[in-house]
């Protein structure tokens, strides 16, 4: 039995839409549950499309971390892959973007957006950070989005039983020399600083409940972020260097 090809091409148009549908979003887009210290997030203006799965992007602000180039191509939706779908940004759109993975395309620097179903992506419009950052805030200033980005880099995870069963006093805070951490916790923990541009700046591992001392002397003036980590969970307090 033969089989037309124009039927046969409905049933695989109906196919490819299957496919390319097949990563539903059972879940509420939300920024802050998505992001990880592994990603990199920019604020940058849409350039081109130079194809349907690419999205040609001008980096106008490095927020967490540094992508090395100023133009750069990030990649989405090619119809089939499990990926975000660019048809949703327009040109000159101004975007708060998240990327997983850098690779080479032709040459070119290019960035995986980190997941689907909008959790890479916040939009830039009227000089506001605007979209799901968090599950009671859609809209910040620029500057409140960066300053309290580290509030949910990394806290994807539930800190609940961390919080609950911890106690952390940081002081003095603002800081000039030392900074002073008092830790009381039932298991091993390490202690991370960040920057507001995700840089490390400390870090000690395989640590116990007592008292810390930290020099900052070197530390440029700033915010910083401590980041206590155990067992999977994150817990965060901010400091100002003076």
């Amino acid at each position: 039995m033969k089989i037309s090809k124009f039927l046969l091409t409905p049933f695989l148009l109906l196919l490819f839409q299957s496919i390319a549908t097949a990563c539903t979003c059972f879940y509420e887009p939300i920024f802050c549950r998505a992001v990880r210290s592994q990603h990199t997030i920019v604020r940058a203006v849409v350039l081109d499309f130079p194809d349907p799965q690419l999205m040609e992007v001008k980096v106008l602000d490095n927020i967490y971390k540094e992508v090395p180039e100023e133009e750069i191509l990030v990649y989405g939706n090619n119809g089939a892959a499990c990926s975000e779908y660019l048809g949703q940004f327009a040109l000159n759109d101004t975007l708060i973007l998240a990327f997983s993975t850098q690779f080479n395309h032709d040459g070119l620097d290019s960035w995986f957006l980190a997941g689907v179903c909008g959790l890479n992506f916040l939009r830039y419009q009227n000089d506001l950070v605007v979209g799901k950052i968090t599950d009671n805030i859609s809209s910040q200033t620029l500057a409140e989005f960066t300053e309290n980005l580290m509030a949910c880099v990394d806290l994807g995870t539930s800190t609940n039983d961390l919080e609950a069963n911890s106690t952390i006093n940081i002081f003095p805070n603002p800081v000039i020399n030392e900074l002073q951490l008092e830790i009381d916790f039932n298991a091993e923990f390490e202690i991370e600083i960040f920057s507001l541009t995700g840089t490390s700046v400390y870090h000690t591992e395989n640590n116990r409940s007592g008292n810390f001392q930290i020099p900052t002397a070197n530390l440029a003036t700033g915010i910083y972020f401590v980041a206590i980590k155990s067992e999977g969970q994150v817990l965060t307090r901010k400091f100002l260097k003076q």
